[in-house]
């Protein structure tokens, strides 16, 4: 089976075209780790618009808001209950700051995970960018999908608790 590894501009375009929130986070990430650069990104997408006719399945512009939008945080569900919460801690954590929202976010991170929500872990990433440079990213994601296989598997493993 063959495999591809794009660069991170390639792969951070696509991730916009796909514009899952994962996705959106991940490129998030890759600039504020400096994988990538806005500039970067922004012209390598203007230089594919007049291309992007080709391929039906893709808007271009909703491909081009997202591009522009690259650096903000995927929309976050205000309307319910806590909402803002949520907006609120994940906007401090990006930003370093132990605040009350930040606190509460980070205490609900498992259950935030599981709702598809990405917790930033700068700490985990500092700790990667010394260790491993331009690898760093690929080793974050990597550790992140053998601890949900650890969480999967003490799920699978622990009967369940009697009440």
């Amino acid at each position: 089976m063959p495999v591809f590894n794009y660069d991170f501009l390639s792969q951070a375009l696509s991730k916009l075209e796909r514009g899952h929130t994962q996705d959106l986070w991940d490129v998030r990430e890759m600039l504020r780790l400096g994988l990538i650069s806005e500039a970067d990104v922004l012209t390598q997408a203007r230089a594919l618009r007049p291309r992007l006719h080709r391929y039906s399945a893709i808007d271009a512009d909703s491909f081009e808001q997202r591009v522009r939008n690259s650096s903000q945080s995927p929309a976050m569900p205000e309307p319910l209950p806590g909402g803002e919460i949520l907006t609120e801690g994940l906007r401090d954590l990006d930003r370093g700051i132990r605040s009350v929202p930040a606190l509460l976010v980070l205490i609900a991170s498992p259950r935030l995970a599981r709702s598809g929500i990405v917790m930033p872990e700068h700490e985990l990433y500092d700790l990667l960018v010394a260790a491993h440079g331009p690898e760093a990213y690929r080793m974050y994601r990597s550790l992140l999908r053998r601890l949900v296989n650890l969480e999967n598997a003490l799920d699978v493993s622990q009967p369940p608790s009697a009440h």
